[in-house]
């Protein structure tokens, strides 16, 4: 995405700041805005995890919004230096407002090159493909792990149901009681890191 706006960008970045081995996972090496180039961290927080749950059934994009802050925290010493977006998308598909506010921005930079006024539609879709990717990758792995004689099952669930149907599948069909708890946050787990690693592969 960042590149088809004829920005050039670096993955994963290191040496942004002194004395900090934090590296966003991804950085513009011209200016974005105001004379400062730009910095981005995608997380994919798990809407149906355990420590989630009780606030994304109240308030949507709960958990969106929570993580998108904790991204702020964590980089906030490149404020001085860099424009820091925290790209937060849930699993259910909820983003939160400053993802969808650099990939409005980020459509107009496409739209002035290409004069395509189709980009906003285009690239939102890209992106909610990667994350539908993530999840379905993460459902077939689960189903090797629980019996590879199911493995069909599970990428056929994977195609059909949302990714919150999923989850609620997975959460009530264990039979095994005293495993629910830990299974289900391997898969809530294993989710956010796959969903994250396809949305992040797509912004560059």
């Amino acid at each position: 995405m960042i590149k088809r706006a004829q920005m050039p960008a670096v993955k994963e970045p290191v040496s942004l700041m002194r004395n900090d081995i934090k590296r966003p996972d991804g950085t513009t090496l011209l200016p974005w805005a105001r004379g400062k180039p730009m910095a981005w961290d995608v997380t994919v927080p798990d809407t149906y995890a355990e420590s989630h749950i009780s606030s994304t059934a109240t308030k949507p994009g709960a958990a969106a919004l929570k993580t998108a802050q904790n991204e702020i925290d964590k980089y906030a010493k490149l404020a001085s230096t860099h424009i820091f977006y925290p790209f937060a998308v849930e699993t259910a598909g909820t983003w939160h407002d400053m993802a969808i506010e650099l990939t409005q921005e980020i459509e107009k930079r496409i739209t002035t090159i290409t004069e395509d006024t189709r980009e906003t539609k285009l690239l939102f879709q890209r992106l909610s493909i990667a994350l539908q990717r993530g999840k379905a990758v993460s459902f077939y792995h689960y189903g090797h792990r629980v019996k590879a004689t199911l493995q069909p099952f599970f990428i056929c669930l994977a195609s059909i149901f949302t990714p919150a149907a999923l989850c609620w599948w997975a959460k009530n069909n264990n039979n095994n009681n005293n495993n629910n708890n830990t299974n289900n946050q391997q898969v809530s787990t294993v989710a956010d890191e796959r969903a994250t690693l396809c949305v992040t592969a797509e912004m560059l």
